[in-house]
């Protein structure tokens, strides 16, 4: 909808065709009149509060959402622009505003949260359940392995035993990959995500240097665990290491963020492999899933170091999703 009014009585003047489709009225019976005359008294005093604004401040202002009582199809929800057309003096003469209606587009929001917040109960509740079965299961192959048996019958006993763990397993994995994506991404500071990351790990004996200069990036709230990845990495499979280092650069493309070490690094045929779902650790959520956190607001990952001179994991943001926010 694009409507124009008067700057000095917030007349209409103008109104489009997807105007009178939206509000219900023609061109005709909208032009010469005021909100008061055409919408409930709560919703024009709104409305004139914000024109004012527009004409006494000269700028623009921006309506995200904008409940409005159309004629036929009841209140629908508008995304609203309205600008200030100045004269020659600088003085505002009219009011171009411009509405989009949102209102299917934030019911099929509302019903997807619903839906998603419904779908992560009924994942809690299997979880549980198979849970709570693994855990019986368990103990009774413990009290069976009490029992004497010959070798064949141990070597069932052991087959039993590594398929419980890696049900295990695979029941933890996906109660983390459950999570990816249920709340919106959001701006995080990165030293802040990374210490957090770290913490729910055992850091002794490794030196930390961070250079991030109060680095904030738009990214899915489980950003932490995908260092809690990284340094799991380290201390699993670089033994040698006795440091790692978290620092940015910019470039053309973006803003890559470094996650390194100085152990022994990883082989060049692995460095993507370490990526694939089958590489998954029985710790942590694993790199496979660490790509997929990133991946949510257009983040890649990539391996980029030297065998025998320590393992270096790039992350590129993208532009307009980092940035630096300012000293409190």
């Amino acid at each position: 909808m694009v409507f124009v009014k008067d700057a000095t009585d917030l007349r209409f003047i103008g109104l489009n065709r997807a105007g009178e489709e939206l509000l219900g009225y023609s061109r005709e019976e909208v032009i010469g009149k005021t909100d008061y005359e055409l919408f409930p008294k709560e919703q024009a005093d709104l409305f004139t509060e914000r024109n004012q604004a527009v004409v006494r401040d000269r700028v623009r202002i921006e309506i995200p959402e904008e409940p409005v009582l159309t004629r036929f199809n009841g209140t629908r929800i508008l995304h609203t622009t309205k600008i200030p057309i100045c004269g020659n003096d600088g003085t505002p003469k009219y009011i171009l505003g411009i509405s989009s209606d949102i209102t299917e587009k934030m019911r099929a929001e509302e019903a997807l949260s619903r839906a998603t917040r419904k779908l992560g109960f009924l994942n809690a509740i299997t979880f549980t359940d198979i849970q709570n079965a693994l855990f019986s299961l368990s103990g009774f192959l413990e009290l069976e392995k009490q029992i004497p048996a010959d070798e064949k019958t141990r070597t069932y006993r052991d087959k039993q035993t590594r398929i419980i763990q890696s049900i295990s397993d695979a029941l933890q994995f996906t109660r983390n990959y459950q999570e990816l994506g249920i709340n919106p991404p959001a701006w995080q500071d990165v030293s802040r995500a990374f210490l957090l990351g770290i913490s729910h790990i055992d850091m002794t004996g490794l030196s930390r240097t961070m250079q991030l200069d109060r680095l904030e990036i738009y990214a899915d709230p489980l950003l932490e665990r995908v260092f809690e990845a990284l340094a799991g990495n380290v201390l699993h499979h670089a033994g040698t290491a006795t440091g790692i280092r978290l620092w940015y650069r910019e470039t053309p493309e973006g803003l890559m963020l470094v996650f390194e070490d100085n152990g022994a690094g990883i082989p060049k045929a692995m460095k993507e492999k370490i990526f694939e779902r089958r590489y998954v650790g029985k710790k942590g959520v694993g790199l496979f899933l660490s790509r997929e956190i990133l991946s949510i607001t257009g983040i890649t990952i990539r391996e980029t170091g030297t065998e025998g001179a320590g393992a270096r994991f790039e992350m590129m943001v993208p532009k307009g999703m980092y940035r630096f926010s300012k000293e409190s």
